[in-house]
């Protein structure tokens, strides 16, 4: 067993439609923060029991089944006689964030007692994991405190979300109380910005870096909603922001699948979470002999595609990058652009040919019809549900010698572009733009634009931020553009 919760386990009714009384019509669906964080956490392959409690009816029935279907074992789920399962209603704003009410006084979730529990199920487990929806009321909240101290006590891992639902406690008072109860039990904490507010009035990066010092929580994620999340350790700490250019449709869940996802990624390192720091650098590629090319390597990325973009057959993680050949490396003007992909599901294992997976073989990328143009800098840019791959091509001027341009090309997949539907985003225009005094001997004198890169806004803005004049200048520069459509 890798991984036991205790908590709520329920019927999340959420809103289908509204008629023109303003009265919903309600779907159906599993609920519950600790059975959907052990869910994550089943699919990805790791073995997982939930203790809780639900009505012996039908709607318990139908949730205890789910369990079962989706992995997550249910011999310490106790079916009661003497209360129902536990109703949770989800309303959605036009953003998709969640107001919740509960049919819950008591639901069977807060009825479970400490000697109901089978403890057998965390003497198997490595990890025991609890939320605050537990704490809410008696006995459930005794039997928490009890199986987490039978936890800590027996050397499990113990993992918190705070989980904040204001209509459940009786006053915020209570709530933080509990809340703060939970942070000093835990070994790792996925906590949202909101409730590091609520608790400390404090914004997420500094209130990591508190929970971390105030509790001695040993691994802390702050969610903080579309924008990423930031995590920090005693070895190691960052922000990660979150996927873009994604409708979001409902919320409800979220927070967990995080949690379990991220708790999957902690076991999977089979290392204390303590003793976690900077991600190791693992060489993922270098050329060899058979591939032709050399190892004057430029400007690598790496982009991931899910099968809902190019198919199931392009699906995974690739490696972009320019190189000039083996047997002219010194030779700038060869230089061309190439794609590989991972040959497994790891980012940091073997890659190869995208075409027919042979290990380390690169496939060149067509950017001109000839394909005879130098170019560098190949990137992915996401726009209006369409995916496009921007480089750097130059091209000879009198006077100038040669000038540098930004080219966009829509992708047919993850190695081909359609040059059917290509153009220039920019060139030099600017006299910031146009400092390429020669250097080492070279005879050029560039005007030069490179490097783009894109970033995304909130409200799904896409810029282009690119490097302007030589970097081997002290007129270097950075530019950004707006996409206008």
């Amino acid at each position: 067993m890798d991984v036991v919760a205790i908590g709520e386990l329920l019927i999340d009714f959420t809103c289908k439609s509204v008629d023109n009384d303003g009265y919903p019509t309600m779907e159906a669906h599993p609920g519950g923060a600790p059975a959907n964080f052990l869910a994550a956490l089943s699919k990805f392959g790791a073995k997982t029991a939930l203790l809780g409690k639900v009505g012996n009816d039908a709607f318990g029935r139908i949730l205890v089944s789910t369990l079962e279907k989706n992995g997550i074992s249910a011999k310490g789920i106790v079916q009661a006689d003497d209360v129902f399962t536990t109703l949770a209603f989800v309303t959605l704003s036009d953003e998709g964030d969640r107001e919740f009410s509960f049919a819950r006084k008591p639901g069977a979730d807060t009825c479970i007692a400490f000697d109901e529990l089978d403890l057998s199920l965390i003497d198997e487990a490595k990890v025991f994991h609890f939320g605050t929806l537990s704490l809410t009321n008696e006995p459930a909240r005794e039997a928490t405190y009890k199986a987490v101290s039978y936890a800590k006590s027996n050397g499990k891992m113990i993992t918190f979300d705070p989980n904040l639902r204001r209509p459940l406690w009786k006053n915020e008072e209570d709530a933080k109380e509990q809340m703060l109860w939970g942070l000093a039990q835990a070994d790792v904490v996925k906590i949202s910005d909101e409730e590091v507010d609520f608790l400390f009035g404090l914004k997420g990066e500094e209130g990591a870096e508190y929970i971390i010092n105030k509790f001695g929580v040993s691994l802390v994620f702050v969610t903080c909603g579309p924008d990423g999340c930031y995590f920090k350790n005693a070895g190691a700490k960052g922000f990660v922001p979150s996927l873009k250019d994604i409708k979001v449709i409902d919320t409800t869940g979220a927070g967990d699948i995080f949690g379990g996802s991220a708790l999957w990624k902690i076991l999977e390192t089979n290392k204390n979470v303590s003793e976690l720091g900077e991600a190791e650098q693992v060489v993922v590629w270098k050329p060899t002999a058979s591939t032709g090319l050399s190892n004057s390597l430029w400007s690598p990325e790496l982009h991931y595609f899910s099968k809902n973009e190019f198919g199931a057959e392009h699906e995974g993680w690739y490696l972009y990058i320019a190189v000039t050949p083996a047997d002219d490396a010194d030779n700038n003007a060869k230089r061309r652009c190439y794609a590989l992909k991972a040959l497994t599901d790891d980012p940091q294992g073997s890659y190869g040919s995208p075409v027919d997976k042979k290990l380390d073989m690169a496939v060149q990328i067509k950017m001109d019809k000839d394909n005879t143009n130098w170019n560098i800098g190949p990137s992915i840019f996401r726009i209006e549900g369409k995916i496009y791959m921007t480089w750097t091509g130059r091209e000879y001027i009198e006077g100038v010698k040669h000038r540098q341009n930004l080219n966009i090309a829509e992708m047919v997949n993850p190695y081909t572009l359609n040059l059917d539907h290509s153009g220039i985003i920019c060139w030099p225009t600017e006299s910031w733009e146009k400092h390429g005094a020669t250097y080492s001997g070279a005879t050029i004198y560039p005007e030069v634009v490179e490097g783009a890169t894109a970033v995304y806004g909130k409200n799904g803005e896409v810029y282009c931020i690119y490097s302007a004049s030589g970097y081997w200048t002290s007129n270097y520069a950075l530019a950004q553009l707006k996409f206008k459509g």
